[in-house]
């Protein structure tokens, strides 16, 4: 059956959040502990003041004292999904400050749900300095009765090229009956962030454009905790590549990479850790390139 995502698309963006709120998180606010009024400051969501409140702070949190939770409501004899994303309260949803290329978003997050009703939904839009898209994430999480960690990956295929400045997130409930939403559906999310940097990616060699895909071997190998991998692009014109690590039983572990790139030589890092940021076991590990219709695999062994 078709998912409905009612995700609230953010309206027109009219103003540009000062750089001096970039911290060493970049998202603001991101454990909802500030809530100045009927929004978590920096944020804005589905209330209506005097009319409807389905976004509001709950001291059942997965660190600090409060995150943020949204539940299905009536308003005007029909369910009501709540809405929350980045942005002041207003008549504009507005994007944050970002100075890197990142992976991915996680945080933690409860659910439960009703009907036909899915569980959470995150959106993530990455945005160049002229608002225009360099990358999307948008996933869909399940019911949990505990915090469980979520990881939203960043898509750069529909993107520009371009590097990310900013970005905006929102979180509603995905349904597959958004018209009989259920009134038993809610979420709590907390304790936000970005994981990851594509931006890692080097282009090591200025030279002669190649001629062949190539994947290196990485080094050093066996490693702990850290490698390099190396892998060239020929001349073929601009294409998406990714570079995706995968454990012994074929599981994606951590996506590298997933945007444009030019012909050309390039270094990339991993740091031995997942996509949801955990550091992974010794072992045996497999890293694959792929770009149009080539792909390659090679071995790799973590020591600790």
């Amino acid at each position: 059956m078709k998912r409905c995502y009612r995700v609230l698309l953010s309206t027109l963006i009219c103003a540009v959040l000062p750089l001096s709120l970039l911290a060493q998180n970049p998202i603001p606010n991101f454990g909802f502990e500030d809530w100045p009024d009927i929004n978590p400051d920096s944020w804005s969501s589905t209330n209506f003041q005097g009319q409807v409140i389905n976004v509001t702070q709950t001291g059942d949190a997965h660190s600090g004292s409060w995150a943020a939770k949204g539940e299905v409501v009536q308003f005007l004899g029909f369910p009501f999904p709540p809405g929350l994303m980045t942005g002041f309260t207003g008549p504009c949803c507005l994007p944050f400050p970002i100075s890197e290329d990142y992976e991915a978003m996680t945080g933690y997050y409860k659910c439960q749900v009703g009907g036909q009703d899915i569980g959470l939904a995150a959106l993530v839009n990455f945005l160049d300095a002229d608002m225009q898209h360099v990358a999307i994430g948008l996933s869909d999480f399940g019911e949990t009765g505990s915090f469980q960690q979520f990881a939203v990956q960043m898509d750069y295929s529909l993107g520009n090229g371009n590097d990310a400045a900013f970005a905006q997130i929102e979180f509603t409930i995905t349904s597959d009956a958004p018209d009989t939403m259920s009134l038993a559906s809610w979420f709590i999310v907390d304790d936000l962030a970005f994981t990851g940097v594509t931006g890692g990616i080097e282009e090591v060699d200025q030279g002669a454009i190649p001629k062949t895909f190539e994947l290196g071997q990485n080094h050093p190998n066996p490693f702990n905790p850290s490698t390099t991998i190396n892998f060239t692009i020929p001349d073929m014109g601009k294409g998406i590549t990714t570079l995706r690590i995968y454990d012994i039983r074929g599981r994606v572990i951590r996506t590298l990479m997933n945007k444009e790139l030019s012909p050309g030589n390039y270094s990339l890092h991993w740091d031995g850790k997942t996509d949801l940021g955990e550091k992974v076991s010794s072992g045996i590990y497999f890293y694959c390139l792929e770009s149009g219709e080539f792909r390659t695999t090679m071995k790799m062994v973590l020591t600790k």
